[in-house]
Protein backbone atom coordinates (compact mmCIF):
# COMPACT_ATOMS: atom_id res chain seq x y z
CA UNK A 1 0.00 0.00 0.00
CA UNK A 2 2.86 2.36 0.85
CA UNK A 3 4.44 1.62 -2.52
CA UNK A 4 1.23 2.69 -4.35
CA UNK A 5 1.13 6.01 -2.46
CA UNK A 6 4.70 6.75 -3.53
CA UNK A 7 3.91 6.00 -7.16
CA UNK A 8 0.94 8.38 -7.08
CA UNK A 9 2.78 11.07 -5.07
CA UNK A 10 5.92 11.44 -7.21
CA UNK A 11 4.19 12.51 -10.47
CA UNK A 12 2.24 15.18 -8.56
CA UNK A 13 5.43 16.43 -6.95
CA UNK A 14 7.24 16.46 -10.30
CA UNK A 15 4.34 18.34 -11.91
CA UNK A 16 4.44 20.99 -9.15
CA UNK A 17 8.20 21.31 -9.53
CA UNK A 18 7.99 21.72 -13.32
CA UNK A 19 5.13 24.20 -12.96
CA UNK A 20 7.29 26.27 -10.61
CA UNK A 21 10.16 26.23 -13.09
CA UNK A 22 7.88 27.31 -15.95
CA UNK A 23 6.29 30.06 -13.85
CA UNK A 24 9.70 31.46 -12.86
CA UNK A 25 10.85 31.31 -16.49
CA UNK A 26 7.78 33.09 -17.86
CA UNK A 27 7.85 35.65 -15.05
CA UNK A 28 11.49 36.43 -15.83
CA UNK A 29 10.68 36.64 -19.53
CA UNK A 30 7.80 39.02 -18.75
CA UNK A 31 10.00 41.24 -16.56
CA UNK A 32 12.77 41.52 -19.15
CA UNK A 33 10.33 42.09 -22.02
CA UNK A 34 8.53 44.81 -20.06
CA UNK A 35 11.85 46.64 -19.64
CA UNK A 36 12.49 46.44 -23.38
CA UNK A 37 8.89 47.52 -23.97
CA UNK A 38 9.54 50.73 -22.00
CA UNK A 39 12.52 51.53 -24.22
CA UNK A 40 10.66 50.72 -27.44
CA UNK A 41 7.61 52.70 -26.31
CA UNK A 42 9.81 55.70 -25.54
CA UNK A 43 11.44 55.52 -28.98
CA UNK A 44 8.12 55.12 -30.82
CA UNK A 45 6.49 58.02 -28.95
CA UNK A 46 9.61 60.13 -29.58
CA UNK A 47 9.31 59.47 -33.31
CA UNK A 48 5.61 60.36 -33.18
CA UNK A 49 6.32 63.62 -31.34
CA UNK A 50 9.22 64.61 -33.56
CA UNK A 51 7.11 64.13 -36.70
CA UNK A 52 4.07 65.92 -35.21
CA UNK A 53 2.10 68.03 -37.67
CA UNK A 54 -0.85 70.17 -36.60
CA UNK A 55 -2.63 69.41 -39.89
CA UNK A 56 -2.62 65.63 -39.37
CA UNK A 57 -5.83 63.83 -38.49
CA UNK A 58 -6.16 63.83 -34.70
CA UNK A 59 -8.66 64.37 -31.92
CA UNK A 60 -9.20 68.03 -32.86
CA UNK A 61 -8.42 68.00 -36.57
CA UNK A 62 -10.33 66.25 -39.33
CA UNK A 63 -8.47 65.67 -42.58
CA UNK A 64 -8.85 63.41 -45.59
CA UNK A 65 -5.11 63.38 -46.24
CA UNK A 66 -2.92 60.60 -44.97
CA UNK A 67 -1.02 61.59 -41.83
CA UNK A 68 2.54 62.80 -42.32
CA UNK A 69 3.49 61.34 -38.95
CA UNK A 70 6.16 58.63 -39.14
CA UNK A 71 4.08 56.27 -36.99
CA UNK A 72 0.95 56.97 -39.03
CA UNK A 73 -2.54 57.57 -37.70
CA UNK A 74 -1.86 56.22 -34.18
CA UNK A 75 1.22 58.44 -34.00
CA UNK A 76 -0.76 61.52 -34.97
CA UNK A 77 -3.37 60.80 -32.29
CA UNK A 78 -0.80 60.08 -29.58
CA UNK A 79 1.42 63.05 -30.42
CA UNK A 80 -1.56 65.42 -30.58
CA UNK A 81 -2.83 64.22 -27.22
CA UNK A 82 0.59 64.50 -25.57
CA UNK A 83 1.30 67.93 -27.07
CA UNK A 84 -2.08 69.20 -25.88
CA UNK A 85 -1.73 67.77 -22.38
CA UNK A 86 1.96 68.28 -21.65
CA UNK A 87 3.24 70.55 -24.39
CA UNK A 88 6.96 70.59 -25.10
CA UNK A 89 7.68 68.74 -21.89
CA UNK A 90 6.18 65.60 -23.47
CA UNK A 91 9.62 65.09 -25.04
CA UNK A 92 10.95 64.76 -21.48
CA UNK A 93 8.41 61.99 -20.99
CA UNK A 94 9.79 59.97 -23.87
CA UNK A 95 13.40 60.51 -22.84
CA UNK A 96 12.43 59.50 -19.30
CA UNK A 97 10.79 56.31 -20.55
CA UNK A 98 13.92 55.35 -22.48
CA UNK A 99 16.23 56.14 -19.57
CA UNK A 100 13.94 54.35 -17.13
CA UNK A 101 13.88 51.23 -19.30
CA UNK A 102 17.67 51.20 -19.58
CA UNK A 103 17.98 51.78 -15.85
CA UNK A 104 15.64 48.87 -15.11
CA UNK A 105 17.66 46.62 -17.42
CA UNK A 106 20.86 47.48 -15.61
CA UNK A 107 19.57 47.43 -12.02
CA UNK A 108 17.27 44.95 -10.33
CA UNK A 109 14.79 44.81 -7.45
CA UNK A 110 13.79 48.45 -7.19
CA UNK A 111 10.46 49.62 -5.75
CA UNK A 112 8.22 50.21 -8.76
CA UNK A 113 5.24 52.10 -7.34
CA UNK A 114 7.22 54.67 -5.38
CA UNK A 115 9.42 55.32 -8.40
CA UNK A 116 6.40 55.67 -10.67
CA UNK A 117 4.70 58.07 -8.25
CA UNK A 118 7.77 60.29 -7.92
CA UNK A 119 8.27 60.23 -11.70
CA UNK A 120 4.68 61.33 -12.36
CA UNK A 121 4.85 64.08 -9.73
CA UNK A 122 8.14 65.41 -11.08
CA UNK A 123 6.89 65.24 -14.66
CA UNK A 124 3.72 67.16 -13.81
CA UNK A 125 5.80 69.73 -11.93
CA UNK A 126 8.00 70.12 -15.00
CA UNK A 127 4.95 71.30 -16.94
CA UNK A 128 4.81 74.26 -14.55
CA UNK A 129 7.87 75.70 -16.21
CA UNK A 130 5.95 76.76 -19.29
CA UNK A 131 2.60 78.44 -19.30
CA UNK A 132 1.39 78.94 -22.88
CA UNK A 133 -1.47 76.50 -23.43
CA UNK A 134 -0.99 73.86 -26.15
CA UNK A 135 2.42 75.30 -26.92
CA UNK A 136 5.11 74.72 -24.34
CA UNK A 137 3.27 73.80 -21.16
CA UNK A 138 0.21 72.00 -22.40
CA UNK A 139 -3.14 71.87 -20.70
CA UNK A 140 -1.79 70.30 -17.51
CA UNK A 141 0.90 72.96 -17.15
CA UNK A 142 -1.68 75.68 -17.77
CA UNK A 143 -4.04 74.51 -15.03
CA UNK A 144 -1.38 73.74 -12.46
CA UNK A 145 0.45 77.00 -13.16
CA UNK A 146 -2.55 79.27 -12.75
CA UNK A 147 -3.73 77.50 -9.61
CA UNK A 148 -0.45 77.97 -7.75
CA UNK A 149 1.02 81.05 -9.50
CA UNK A 150 0.16 83.41 -6.59
CA UNK A 151 2.03 81.11 -4.20
CA UNK A 152 5.11 81.13 -6.45
CA UNK A 153 5.05 84.90 -6.82
CA UNK A 154 4.86 85.24 -3.05
CA UNK A 155 7.89 82.97 -2.56
CA UNK A 156 10.12 83.77 -5.53
CA UNK A 157 8.92 87.05 -7.01
CA UNK A 158 7.45 87.70 -10.48
CA UNK A 159 8.02 85.44 -13.47
CA UNK A 160 10.76 86.06 -16.00
CA UNK A 161 10.32 86.31 -19.75
CA UNK A 162 12.75 84.34 -21.91
CA UNK A 163 12.39 84.50 -25.73
CA UNK A 164 8.81 85.74 -25.47
CA UNK A 165 7.77 82.87 -23.21
CA UNK A 166 6.77 83.53 -19.63
CA UNK A 167 9.07 81.15 -17.75
CA UNK A 168 9.03 80.10 -14.11
CA UNK A 169 12.31 78.74 -12.80
CA UNK A 170 10.42 77.26 -9.86
CA UNK A 171 9.13 74.43 -12.03
CA UNK A 172 12.65 73.37 -12.94
CA UNK A 173 13.76 73.69 -9.30
CA UNK A 174 10.91 71.48 -8.11
CA UNK A 175 11.56 69.03 -10.95
CA UNK A 176 15.15 68.55 -9.78
CA UNK A 177 13.99 68.21 -6.17
CA UNK A 178 11.68 65.38 -7.23
CA UNK A 179 14.39 63.76 -9.34
CA UNK A 180 16.74 63.79 -6.35
CA UNK A 181 13.97 62.21 -4.26
CA UNK A 182 13.63 59.60 -7.00
CA UNK A 183 17.34 58.85 -6.82
CA UNK A 184 17.18 58.55 -3.04
CA UNK A 185 14.15 56.23 -3.18
CA UNK A 186 16.24 53.68 -5.07
CA UNK A 187 18.87 53.32 -2.35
Amino acid sequence: MDFIKKIVFYPKMAARYLAGIFLRFFYGLFVVSSKFLLIILGIVISLALLSYNTLDTSLNTASENTPSNIIGLPGSYVSDLLIQLFGASSLFLTVSLIIWGIYLLIRKNKPFWSTLFIFLVSFSILTLSFQIIYEEGGLLGYFIFYKIEPFFEFLFGPNQEINGTNFTPQGIIYFFICISALALSNY
